[in-house]
């Protein structure tokens, strides 16, 4: 496609991303609660919306298969009576899901797309004709059965559970229909014109014939303010239902409102003639008493006096509340805007102090001045409070992804596993969210792999044959804790000493080492306790990669479990890493800043309390712990205003479980601090994460509290 057309694939790879999220979590509730029919005219229209943009789009593997999904949906929801057995039809739906993401992945990367899979063609054709075999108005009678009856009777059996009963095989005598329809679209959804040519391409599927005004809604430069302004309007004929058509009209994308009537021929043909003629032609009041008024093409008073019958909203069809055209209340908006104006604020904090504090203001006494200031100072405040709530998004689409991993590891392993899920609508920086899917994955591999036993093993321990894991995600402060916990059978301590011992892991003897310290060598990459590479694990890297990428949000992972009960993981993230809360500390010239989330405590000491190993390094014994002193000044190499323990100040900063005191000339108060990236320089710089501006344009360097741990451990 050319340039031109980017911003539509844009929109069009947007929605069906949309689109097949919902799709795959209504589909797995659904097969959880064994209830296909709350949710089938949803899902009906999710297929159709798919099929049409693709269509349109001319991606015809991704419009074939979700054609052939939307056959079986649109026949099951006019039949409900039908009993399925639905996980069969979930693993074809997730299938089609799967083929469906990878085809956006190739043309988000600018790749030409793939033909539809045969094999699942041919498995939906199959089912929708099991679909067909188990209506009762399809079926044939006993006496008539032969080997055509007995293939369908097959083929229906490997999708339905109840037995079949008389059937009765009758043929359709199909009659002529026509119809005149008006669409409106909702307010501001664009491209008005692209749409109707859409709905026109969706109804050449059944009808016979089909006639549109405006004629040529795409190359008529005047069609989307025609369409905008009267709606659009067809005439149709159809061996299909008023019920089908109407179906067809609900389930489009973006359509607000419609108005159906059926009609007589002759009247078909005069608006035929009148669509395709003079635009400005006034046609005589018919004698047919389907249509009471006259119609005049291109007037203003098109919609009005087409029709007497009130127009059908499609909210009100949803049984979701409606008025008139309501107005458009969300846009979607890139990141990386909010981004440049999330730097564009901290752009006009420190302008702001260069103002209020210019040294030619110095001892400059105005009182309209200050008030000026604060004012100011408010509002920067409010913009920022602002853009960091734009930039806030619930975790609920990540966490509900997490069932699909349950549901196709159970079925792989022959487990029974259910995932609750509690808190899915904590919010958190849009940053952190595409961050943490990875490690919460393969949090929840593992615990369905190596936590949860399979049926025997948990009866012969008194449990329930079906594991249980629960996902929680909920705000401390200024943090958010997502916990993942199961009631397996939880972490051998000796197991895992015996796997570090093996690979020379251990730094000090086995018996010295805490249940939290044995635990935490899980993490460590190559390690698995698994004797046999599977297709889930034994290789060593899954909790690597948690650990990994939790250290990189300037999070913390800490494991509870108890042999034979389960395993709990708590990982503690920030609530956003735009902006952070720091407490602020100098060290001779330089300033620094520790998350607020790390920081313990603070205090002064006498050089007496200080206790020196043979190596030259100090150490602390506090409520009789020993914590190993850190000087900054010794490691990041700089000048510091006092070296002399008392006259200075520690800080207790704590990651992972381990604490290490940080030595500072002094502190400086805690500040809320707008987190920018170091340069490529200085990013390997072990200890530090970033850098901020403070309020008088000087830069403070943000402290990686895992860095200054880890290098003490």
């Amino acid at each position: 496609m050319s340039r031109a057309n980017e911003p539509m694939i844009d929109l069009y790879i947007q929605e069906t991303n949309q689109l097949l999220d919902r799709l795959e979590q209504i589909i797995m509730e659904c097969e959880k609660n064994h209830n296909l029919k709350e949710h089938i005219n949803e899902i009906f229209r999710i297929m159709h919306t798919i099929k049409g943009n693709s269509m349109m789009m001319m991606y015809d593997g991704i419009s074939e298969l979700s054609h052939c999904a939307e056959d079986i949906f649109d026949y099951y929801r006019q039949h409900l009576d039908i009993e399925m057995e639905i996980s069969v039809l979930t693993d074809i739906i997730l299938e089609i899901l799967d083929f469906d993401k990878v085809q956006i992945g190739l043309i988000e990367a600018g790749e030409v797309t793939q033909p539809a899979p045969p094999s699942l063609i041919e498995g939906l054709r199959e089912m929708l004709e099991g679909i067909k075999f188990m209506n009762p108005e399809q079926g044939v009678k006993e006496e008539g059965l032969n080997i055509a009856f007995e293939s369908k009777k097959e083929k229906a059996l490997k999708f339905f559970m109840p037995p079949i009963g008389e059937e009765n095989l009758s043929d359709v005598v199909e009659e002529e229909h026509y119809f005149k329809l008006k669409i409106i679209f909702e307010d501001g959804c664009q491209m008005e014109n692209i749409r109707a040519f859409t709905i026109q391409h969706h109804f050449k599927n059944f009808c016979k014939e089909i006639v549109t005004y405006p004629i040529n809604v795409v190359d008529d430069e005047q069609a989307t303010e025609l369409i905008r302004k009267n709606g659009f309007h067809l005439i149709l004929k159809t061996f299909k239902s008023e019920e089908a058509v109407e179906n067809e009209a609900k389930s489009s994308a973006f359509v607000l409102e419609y108005d159906i009537k059926e009609i007589d021929k002759e009247l078909f043909e005069e608006y035929q003639a009148e669509f395709k003629g003079d635009k400005k032609k006034t046609r005589k009041v018919p004698t047919s008493p389907l249509e009471p008024e006259p119609l005049q093409i291109g007037s203003e008073d098109l919609i009005s006096t087409e029709s007497t019958l009130p127009p059908k909203s499609v909210a009100a069809i949803n049984n979701a509340p409606t008025a008139s055209a309501p107005t458009q209340t969300h846009i979607n908006v890139d990141v990386a805007k909010i981004d440049l104006l999330m730097d564009l604020i901290g752009e006009l904090v420190v302008s702001e102090a260069m103002v209020t504090r210019n040294p030619d203001l110095s001892g400059v006494v105005s009182e309209s001045f200050e008030k000026a200031s604060r004012q100011h100072r408010m509002i920067i405040n409010e913009l920022q409070d602002l853009v960091m709530s734009v930039r806030m998004v619930p975790l609920a689409l990540t966490f509900q992804k997490m069932n699909r991993i349950v549901r196709d590891m159970s079925k792989k392993i022959n487990k029974k596993v259910d995932l609750t899920i509690l808190g899915e609508d904590t919010e958190v920086d849009k940053n952190i969210i595409e961050h943490i899917g990875d490690p919460l994955m393969h949090i929840i591999r593992n615990s369905v792999d190596h936590g949860i036993e399979d049926a025997e093993s948990r009866r012969l321990s008194g449990k329930s044959d079906i594991g249980k894991i629960v996902l929680e995600a909920k705000h401390t402060g200024g943090e958010v804790w997502i916990v993942i916990e199961d009631d397996g059978k939880g972490l051998d301590r000796f197991k895992i000493l015996e796997k570090a011992e093996e690979k020379g892991m251990l730094s000090k003897a086995p018996s010295e080492l805490s249940d939290s310290e044995v635990f935490n060598l899980i993490f460590a990459p190559g390690f698995s306790t698994k004797d046999a590479i599977t297709e889930f694990s034994g290789r060593g890297v899954g909790l690597d990669v948690v650990s990994r990428n939790i250290t990189e949000l300037g999070g913390t992972i800490q494991i509870d479990s108890v042999l034979g009960k389960g395993t709990t993981f708590k990982i503690k993230i920030p609530l956003t890493l735009a902006i952070i809360e720091g407490m602020m500390m100098r060290v001779g010239n330089c300033f620094f800043a520790v998350p607020i989330i790390n920081v313990q405590e603070s205090f002064s000491v006498k050089s007496a309390d200080v206790i020196i190993d043979p190596n030259g390094n100090e150490f602390m014994m506090l409520r009789g712990k020993c914590y190993p002193i850190m000087r900054l000044h010794k490691k990041f190499s700089m000048a510091a205003k006092t070296y002399e323990i008392e006259k200075g100040i520690l800080i207790m900063i704590e990651y992972a479980g381990k604490s290490v005191l940080l030595f500072a000339d002094e502190i400086l108060g805690e500040q809320q601090l707008v987190v920018k990236s170091l340069s490529k320089f200085m990013r390997k710089v072990r200890g530090i994460s970033g850098c901020a501006l403070l309020g008088d344009g000087k830069i403070s360097l943000i402290i990686d509290p895992s860095g200054l741990v880890d290098d003490e451990r």
